[in-house]
């Protein structure tokens, strides 16, 4: 394994290292990570929303 290589498999019991934060600026577009994160956020169901209940109108 080079130097700063992180063997996948490895696990030494220390916590992962968080990627480094991107601010991403108006105008610029989505990465694919992005992308797929907001298609999930977007089909998953609003954790605040219960059941929808119909009553009888009128």
């Amino acid at each position: 394994m080079m130097h700063g290589e992180l063997a996948a498999a490895e696990d030494d019991g220390l916590p992962r290292r968080l990627k480094p934060v991107h601010i991403r600026r108006p105008g610029e577009p989505l990465t694919a990570e992005e992308i797929d994160l907001r298609e999930r956020l977007q089909t998953q169901p609003h954790p605040n929303a219960g059941p929808r209940i119909r009553g009888s109108s009128g």
